[in-house]
């Protein structure tokens, strides 16, 4: 259905790895479907860690992490929101030096300076708060002020 109606690929981010990988060998050996490109969910821990088991909290965890996807596959790691804002260089870093695409959120903590270590991340998804010369910037402000939609406003039926 999905490559009748022109779906010829499909991100998978943060999906149960035994399941999504087992789901595109599956796919690959036996169905007709869209190509799957996994990226692997990365957070970190806490009150507000998101819908993952792979947390990391430590260089040595965000190594493993990365190992782990890299290990079974996928293609790339998205970052969360929880994460420690000092791990994204290291994250980035190891992550393409494992051949691995880097996409997420900006960490909620996360100070914007020069050199800025999110300009390797391929693909962000979320801010949740942007901090410059110690002023606290709204995120929506900062979307309307270059031009992207926040929402999508609901279609009419």
């Amino acid at each position: 259905m999905q490559i009748a109606a022109g779906v010829t690929s499909v991100r998978g981010l943060g999906n149960d790895s035994d399941f999504i990988t087992g789901f595109k060998q599956k796919v690959a050996a036996e169905a007709i479907g869209p190509r799957i490109v996994l990226a692997g969910l990365v957070d970190g821990p806490g009150p507000f860690k998101g819908p993952t088991n792979i947390l990391a909290d430590s260089e040595d965890e965000a190594r493993k992490a990365i190992d782990f996807f890299a290990s079974r596959g996928y293609e790339g790691v998205k970052i969360y929101s929880s994460i420690k804002p000092e791990l994204v260089p290291f994250m980035t870093h190891y992550a393409h030096e494992r051949g691995l695409r880097v996409s997420g959120h900006v960490p909620a903590d996360f100070i914007l300076a020069d050199g800025d270590p999110t300009k390797n991340i391929r693909d962000i998804r979320k801010v949740v708060k942007v901090v410059k010369d110690g002023v606290v910037f709204d995120p929506a402000e900062l979307y309307r002020e270059v031009g992207v939609q926040t929402h999508h406003p609901a279609r009419a039926r």
